[in-house]
């Protein structure tokens, strides 16, 4: 399970800076889906919903072009714990998983930590906020920059 969770977020991390279309997003996360709820259109924006083994997301594509904006990701307390781990050790990876510069925050006595994705050569990064103060419901929320 945990390999399954740190491969959905590595290719969420590649996804969001792309402005990747709903079309690219549900190709690219197929492997990883077993559930897709119906597109929903709502005030300018899409929302297309996909479920896994441990995970289920909800992916924002922003108006006019429809590009993806953020992902919503709830997943179970086990996935939630190995990104977590994988994403706290990118800063200071020798060889790093993900291009770019990574930097790891903590706010609010360390209960919201976010890590922020910048790309060597400029362009757009990924923020992803880490929101695990409930037992059973743990969320993280990807966001372009």
């Amino acid at each position: 399970m945990p390999p399954e969770a740190i491969q959905l977020f590595k290719l969420l991390c590649d996804l969001l800076p792309t402005e990747a279309t709903e079309a690219a997003v549900r190709q690219r996360l197929k492997p990883l889906t077993t559930a897709v709820d119906p597109v929903r259109r709502q005030f300018g924006r899409t929302y297309l919903t996909l479920g896994g083994v441990s995970f289920k997301l909800t992916a924002v594509f922003e108006a006019p072009a429809l590009h993806l904006y953020q992902v919503t990701l709830r997943v179970t307390p086990a996935a939630y714990a190995a990104i977590r781990a994988f994403a706290r050790a990118l800063p200071g990876a020798a060889a790093p998983t993900l291009p770019g510069t990574a930097e790891w925050q903590n706010s609010w006595l360390g209960l919201l930590p976010r890590l922020r994705l910048r790309p060597a050569a400029g362009g757009k990064g990924v923020s992803a906020r880490f929101v695990g103060l409930m037992p059973t419901k743990k969320v993280i929320v990807l966001t372009q920059l």
